[in-house]
């Protein structure tokens, strides 16, 4: 079985380094992806990214990789993806939501112009039957 990033990072007490001071993969959540003055995902990920470094030999082959500093950016890369899809997703829904509301307006006008084709009689008794209702 494959162990995910999360618990990885938690078994091997990942901390991120940022201008505030270390953070737990938790705090992560709580960050803007983007900010100019505050701590922010992609100031961490630049960071962790910094800290990824691998080791050659004097023929030129990889001997090894920061496993923990690869970790931890790939679970800043996944928060990061996440809370990206998140905010598409919050955007979709108010499109979708806003197209709802204006075919209601819509339907709504269309009621009221068939309302307003009505005769008096017909008005009249329409009213006579929401009375008795």
């Amino acid at each position: 079985m494959v162990e995910c990033i999360y618990k990885q990072g938690m078994k091997a007490k990942v901390r991120f380094e940022s201008t505030v001071g270390l953070l737990t993969t938790e705090q992560l959540w709580d960050l803007p992806l983007l900010h100019k003055t505050k701590v922010n995902l992609n100031d961490v990920a630049i960071r962790v990214s910094a800290d990824i470094k691998t080791t050659e030999d004097f023929v030129g082959t990889v001997v090894g990789i920061d496993a923990i500093a690869e970790l931890k950016l790939e679970i800043v890369k996944d928060i990061i993806a996440t809370k990206k899809l998140d905010i598409t997703n919050k955007i979709n829904k108010a499109k979708s939501d806003a197209e709802v509301n204006k075919l209601e307006e819509l339907i709504a006008a269309k009621k009221d112009e068939t309302l307003q084709e009505l005769s008096l009689e017909e008005l009249e008794a329409k009213i006579e039957e929401l009375k008795k209702a």
